[in-house]
């Protein structure tokens, strides 16, 4: 795998790349250390591998992880230990093969974590007039490729609550309603002015419901179970092979200016790096 191949595919990639790298080096971190320390507790063992509840908590806070996954996480670690101490067994981490792998997942791994110290480093600074201008400027790139429609959702853990909330939004206007409960605890989630795909939007029969909305219309109370209450008002709807106004997808317009940058400034220091170092290509 040359340089450029390499370099190339990171770029492409980095975004996932780097997504991963935190949880790649508490992997390894458990198979390296898992044998040595003595267990006195621990969530699940194979053999004489252990997962301690310290190494759990720190791939599940690595990983921005609710507890709610903690089981699945478990059942991957038994599976891939399994799977590992199997492959020792039958002699696979002995072959030629299984070193070349390794030594180019390392590269891999050193190549993501040198781009994500660079990213973190690198400061992208722009305003409204720059993301106006770039929207502008590939104003065809925002054409929809699904439909899509401009909201505002809340929700409660109490159908009482947001009872009071869509009374309050129906007879004054959804942001009074937002102020007089800034501070309450039962609501679980709010957004204003939020776009999204059709595809995206859950529940699922919230679709249907948008659909039969008027443009400022605030919906009926969606009970998805017994502490999950939605509301949802449409603020407009936007169709596949439109281009909506650049207010309505200020924040997809900024991801993207923002990742386009980023690219560009890394590929200038992967251009540095090539002055800096001996590089030959043999045909």
């Amino acid at each position: 795998m040359n340089l450029l191949f390499i370099t190339i595919k990171l770029i492409k990639l980095s975004p996932k790349l780097i997504k991963t790298i935190s949880f790649l080096t508490a992997a390894a971190f458990l198979f390296g250390c898992g044998k040595d320390e003595s267990k006195t507790e621990y969530v699940a063992k194979v053999n004489d591998s252990y997962l301690t509840p310290r190494e759990l908590a720190e791939i599940t806070d690595t990983m921005n992880t609710s507890s709610f996954y903690k089981n699945e996480i478990v059942r991957n670690w038994i599976n891939r230990e399994l799977l590992y101490q199997e492959a020792i067994r039958q002699g696979l981490l002995e072959q030629e093969k299984y070193a070349r792998i390794l030594n180019n997942s390392k590269k891999e791994l050193a190549a993501s974590l040198l781009i994500s110290k660079f990213f973190d480093m690198t400061q992208i600074n722009y305003d409204d007039r720059d993301l106006e201008d770039y929207f502008n400027s590939n104003s065809d790139d925002f054409r929809l490729l699904h439909n899509g429609c401009l909201i505002n959702e809340i929700s409660f853990i109490n159908e009482e609550n947001a009872v009071k909330f869509r009374n309050i939004a129906v007879e004054k206007n959804w942001n009074y309603a937002l102020s007089e409960f800034e501070k309450d605890s039962s609501v679980v989630y709010q957004k204003t002015g939020k776009f999204v795909y059709e595809f995206e939007i859950n529940p699922s029969n919230l679709v249907r419901i948008l659909k039969e909305l008027n443009p400022g219309e605030i919906s009926v109370i969606i009970n998805e179970s017994d502490s999950s209450f939605y509301i949802v008002q449409l603020l407009g709807s936007y169709f596949e092979g439109t281009i909506p106004p650049f207010d309505i997808i200020k924040e997809e317009v900024e991801k993207r200016y923002v990742a386009k940058k980023r690219e560009e400034a890394l590929n200038q220091y992967i251009k540095e790096l090539y002055a800096n170092n001996e590089i030959k290509v043999r045909n």
